[in-house]
């Protein structure tokens, strides 16, 4: 046989013939090919399904025998077949995923489950314009995942990013149904982390929005954020915010046509609320401090007849206590006056009678039960439905879901109705067309006069009528706030509405292997139109009206050419060229009038003319913009990236129209090296970016100056309404960036830290003006801000065994935003607002407001540090000039027995606003999250956990409530506790409840801004806890599904914090008693057909 070489395929020889053939050896050939069979491995088909750690099928796994290019790819279901060696080994590999070496084993079928990311490094990142693989990636990018989407309980994509992505804030302080929330990158650009000019750029399958609302999470397939400016200068302009982009789901990779389904419902509930006292206990305390009340010239005059919850009302005339807003008085006179059987039927309803703590007569009244009744077990349904497929010709994908969810408060809630069609088209082999459809429609409920709605019913006492004796919706204490909100929803029609539409087609064209070109266009419109008729009652007669209609028109035009082509093996390009076109059209009316001559018409064109009002505005605004962008590697071990854009915007004039936003990036994949030899460390990348991106935020009228109509006894006119400023030219945020990518132990744990300096110079401000110029403000380029922090993100596997697996993923943030330049004027650091305050040295000096070298936000307010135990003691009290009006001129400014004593910092014996001290900041300086998926075959628990910290809140709402009833504000139990002062002699930390207004006795008692109620928000939430079930296939197949999950879900559960107030998710420095977050419980069905 030394002349024939042979190897085996199936079950047959393949002979070579050497240098010569020998005859004598056929018969030996022939019985060789004969029994070949008997010595050769068999092939076996082998089926099986895989699926990630909770169960969940993973389409498009790539399973390979080992040591072959014999491989093939899971279906939509996660359904495999491969033909293969009995003995064989396959292969699973999936994108984010720990692959797999499976010894078949003569086995038919092969089940396989992959555990989460130990690879993430290497996970495929969408990115300006495309994409690209983590390990070659330069810039810092932070993704989250379909299925972290997806297990989320929230309804809204901006929320569920809270505590995934570090460096990103989400503020969402209010639970009101369809809110959305404020988000800033890295500190965002300005010194307001409330402000709407802090807002990253939204870009949703290539098209710019201007938030994230109305989108249905089922429909996302991932959330990418761009954090530093290599990664988002190729979007220029808009981008020196950060930029989020959302892919949504496409047919891709499905196979065949699919039918799936996401149904999810359950029950929302107020979480917390205040301590409040009984009406007793309200009545009690506040009629004896009205009747002691010590800023009064006649003591008690309070108790009767005015416009306070405490207050006995007076009658005379017969059925007017019926109507009366306060429904308290004395039992004998209104027995006297309706009969006792009137009486007999106020308490077997409700009313209830004490005895008077003043009079020691007998008084009888209502318990609204107000923030009872205001609030509501909640239901929410939400589904989705969804069909897609794909074939060799393209792919299609298309969905429709709903939305209701009731609020916790009586007349709030949402709707939303969202349809998502996209496909693809192959013409042939190299062209292919893709077109998109969206439709999005939110209806939000929502009390119009204020959206305070916890804030008002608390400033009605218990005593407040809600309902008439006929049966209608009470009033409350006036038409503005606080208002009964039942009166407001009886009476009023109001509906507010918006609606999006989204268009694209696009074409790709594979003109030669490696280079491609991409146009697209897409039309993007937003209409958001309301309209309010306030019937009339008893108590409002003008029957008002209002009507408005904002529409935003985006047209967007683009053209991409893309080369990508590896040369010697080693040598790795991707170029792209691109221009881009964006126009925007805005258009807005505004209609106003009143007195209306029926119910039964409620146009506009019904009211009175002298009453009417009405408004428009038109604008447009252009961006023409050419980039390129170059990324090359070496080997894929050196790593190097290029961009530049160039952007032109109508919103400037034209000698500053063009800016140009550079950026260029570096990294090292340290462990692709030969002397690497790192057993811990898997993996080692350093990268480090530098580039500049842009800010347009203006309006036309900036620029080229406003005019607006007026009129006059002789006629109208046009006058000038803003000024205009020619030399306003672009905003830059510069950034540079430092990171390192680290993975431990064959990657089971990946580690992602950067260190950024984001500096935002030629802020586009308002400059004040002297009053004498006519005008406030004037747009204008001036000062700088710096934001320095740094970021870790870390994704692990703890346990990874056949059928448990414990994953965790976890950030952790610090951000220090300061002011580094302002315009020079003739204070130090050139503060710009502040006040002026004592130093430790008794020297006046100036703080707070924006200074050169400071963090902007801080809090100052009184120093308490005791309460005065007696009149005696309050006698030498400092002159507390803090106090005013009334009740200095009255009284002098004493102090009593009850008063808080305020710290004196320079020891001149007077309090003023100089004797204030530094309290913290309005906004965190850290923010976290962590995720731990613990699964367990189908079985899998979710914990969701984030944090904030650094930041301090006024508890106002608490404060107003203590610190008198003159500001009807329904009394807490604080006025019961042994803290708060009661008379002479107590030693208490809480100064006395009273009777003073809000303008006199209320700031000199302790309703200024103190330490008393300012506190730290620092806060550890309970954000998730899932629990969810994926049925094995053989009940899915029983079911007629294909794939079948149940989860049950809470969200919002609580937290750990020293705040006293509802929620410490509060980020402006006042708690004025805020909406706050329910507390959720959701049931959520998935399945697929």
């Amino acid at each position: 046989m030394k002349n024939i070489t042979y190897s085996t395929s199936n079950r047959y020889f393949v002979l070579s013939a050497l240098r010569k053939t020998i005859p004598i050896n056929l018969p030996l050939i022939i019985f060789c090919f004969l029994t070949s069979g008997l010595f050769a491995q068999e092939t076996i088909t082998v089926n099986g399904s895989v699926s990630d750690s909770q169960g969940v099928p993973l389409p498009g796994v790539s399973i390979v025998q080992k040591g072959t290019t014999n491989g093939v790819t899971t279906d939509f279901d996660g359904q495999y077949s491969i033909n293969a060696p009995s003995n064989a080994t396959l292969i699973y590999t999936y994108i984010g995923m720990s692959s797999q070496e499976i010894q078949i084993n003569g086995r038919q079928v092969v089940n396989v489950g992959l555990q989460e990311s130990t690879e993430s490094l290497d996970e495929v990142v969408v990115v300006g314009f495309g994409t690209q693989s983590r390990s070659l990636m330069s810039s810092s990018v932070s993704k989250i995942k379909q299925t972290e989407i997806q297990n989320s309980p929230a309804v809204n994509p901006v929320q569920l990013l809270q505590g995934k992505v570090a460096g990103l804030s989400v503020n969402v302080d209010s639970g009101q149904p369809g809110s959305g929330a404020a988000v800033y990158i890295r500190g965002g650009t300005q010194t307001d982390p409330r402000s709407g000019a802090n807002e990253p750029l939204y870009i949703i399958d290539g098209v710019f929005r201007e938030d994230l609302n109305g989108v249905s999470p089922s429909d996302i397939k991932s959330i990418e954020v761009l954090k530093d400016a290599a990664s988002t200068a190729i979007y220029g302009a808009r981008a020196a915010n950060g930029v989020i982009l959302v892919t949504t789901v496409t047919g891709k990779e499905s196979g065949k046509g699919r039918i799936n389904i996401r149904y999810s419902t359950g029950v929302d509930q107020q979480a917390k609320d205040y301590n409040w006292t009984s009406v007793e206990d309200y009545l009690r305390v506040s009629r004896l401090a009205a009747q002691k009340g010590v800023s009064l010239n006649s003591p008690g005059a309070r108790l009767t007849n005015a416009n306070f919850g405490y207050s006995v009302q007076e009658l005379s005339e017969k059925g007017e206590f019926g109507f009366e807003r306060i429904a308290l008085t004395y039992l004998d006179d209104l027995t006297s006056l309706e009969g006792q059987a009137y009486v007999d039927g106020l308490l077997a309803n409700g009313y209830r009678t004490m005895t008077d703590p003043v009079t020691g007569r007998e008084l009888i009244f209502i318990d609204n039960k107000l923030n009872e009744i205001r609030v509501r077990s909640a239901i929410t349904h939400d589904i989705n439905v969804g069909m897609s497929g794909s074939s060799e010709m393209g792919n299609y994908n298309i969905s429709a879901g709903y939305l209701d969810q009731e609020g916790v408060v009586i007349g709030t809630g949402a709707t939303r109705f969202n349809t998502l069609m996209n496909g693809t088209f192959n013409i042939n082999n190299n062209l292919a067309v893709n077109g998109q459809f969206t439709y999005q429609f939110n209806d939000i409920d929502q009390p119009r006069s204020t959206n305070n709605t916890i804030n008002r019913s608390s400033r009605l006492p218990h005593t407040y009528r809600i309902w008439n004796d006929d049966g209608t919706p009470a009033l409350g204490e006036s038409t503005g706030s606080p208002r009964n909100i039942f009166h407001e929803l009886y009476y009023q029609d109001d509906e507010r509405k918006q609606f999006r539409t989204s268009s694209k087609i696009g074409l790709d064209w594979n003109i030669i292997k490696g280079l491609s070109f991409s146009p697209s266009a897409s039309v993007y419109r937003l209409e958001s139109n309301g309209n309010l008729f306030e019937r009339a009652s008893r108590e409002v007669t003008n029957r008002a009206m209002s009507r408005f209609n904002d529409t935003q028109n985006q047209v967007m035009l683009d053209g991409l050419l893309k080369y990508t082509n590896t040369f010697n093996e080693k040598h790795n390009l991707d170029v792209l060229l691109g221009t881009q076109y964006v126009k925007n059209h805005f258009e807005s009316f505004s209609g106003s009038g009143s007195n209306a001559p029926t119910d039964l018409i409620s146009t506009l064109n019904a009211s009175e003319t002298e009453r009417e009002r009405v408004t428009s505005d038109i604008s447009t605004n252009k961006l023409m913009s050419f980039f390129g962008k170059l990324d090359y590697n070496f080997a894929r071990k050196y790593l190097v990236g290029f961009s530049i854009r160039r952007d032109g915007s109508s919103r400037f004039s034209e000698n500053n129209r063009f800016g140009i936003f550079p950026a260029v990036s570096a990294g090292w994949n340290l462990h692709q090296e030969e002397f690497w030899k790192s057993d811990l460390l898997s993996k080692v990348k350093i990268r480090g970016s530098w580039g500049k991106a842009g800010n347009d935020n203006l309006a036309l009228s900036d620029t080229q100056g406003g005019f607006s109509s007026t009129s006059y006894a002789l006629g109208s006119a046009v006058r000038i309404s803003k000024l205009p400023n020619l030399n306003l030219k672009w905003e830059t945020t510069t950034q540079t960036n430092i990171g390192l990518d680290l993975g431990i132990a064959k990657d089971r744990f990946n580690i992602l830290i950067d260190y950024y300096n984001k500096v935002t110079s030629d802020r586009l401000l308002n400059m004040p003006l002297p009053a004498q110029t006519g005008f406030s403000s004037i747009r204008s380029n001036f000062g700088s801000l710096t934001n320095q922090g740094v970021e870790m993100e870390l994704s692990g596997t703890i346990i990874a065994k056949e059928n448990f697996s414990w994953n965790l993923a976890g950030n952790l943030a610090y951000n220090k935003s300061e002011v580094t330049k302002l315009p020079d004027n003739e204070f130090d650091k050139n503060r710009n607002g502040g006040l002026i305050i004592w130093d430790e040295n008794g020297n006046e000096t100036r703080v707070g407001g924006l200074a050169e070298g400071e963090r902007p936000n801080g809090v100052w307010a009184y120093e308490m540090i005791g309460v005065y135990a007696t009149d005696e003691e309050a006698a030498n009290a400092p002159d507390d000039q803090v106090m005013s009006g009334y009740y200095r001129s009255q009284y002098g400014g004493a102090k009593n027995g009850g008063d808080a004593i305020w710290k004196d910092v320079n020891g001149d014996n007077i309090i003023d606003s100089r004797d204030q001290v530094f309290m913290g900041y309005v906004d965190p300086n850290f923010r976290g999250g962590m995720v731990n998926t613990i699964s367990y075959k189908g079985l899998s628990l979710r914990l969701v956990q984030d944090w904030a910290t650094g930041h301090v809140i006024w508890n106002n709402f608490r404060a107003r409530s203590n610190a008198n009833s003159r500001n009807n504000v329904v009394t807490n139990t604080d006025v019961l506790s042994d803290a708060m002062w009661k008379e002479q002699g107590d030693i208490a930390t809480l100064p006395r409840y009273d009777n003073a207004s809000g303008a006199d006795n209320g700031p000199g008692n302790h309703h200024r801004q103190s330490n008393i109620y300012t506190k730290k928000g620092d806060y550890l939430s309970f954000r998730e806890v899932s629990l969810s079930y994926s049925f094995p296939k053989d009940i899915s197949s029983k079911l007629g599904m294909s794939n079948t999950s149940l989860g049950l879900e809470f969200y919002n559960l609580g937290y750990i914090t020293q705040y006293d107030g509802l929620t410490p998710e509060q980020f402006d420095g006042t708690d004025e008693g805020i909406y706050p977050r329910p507390f959720q419980i959701r049931l959520r069905l998935n399945a697929s057909f």
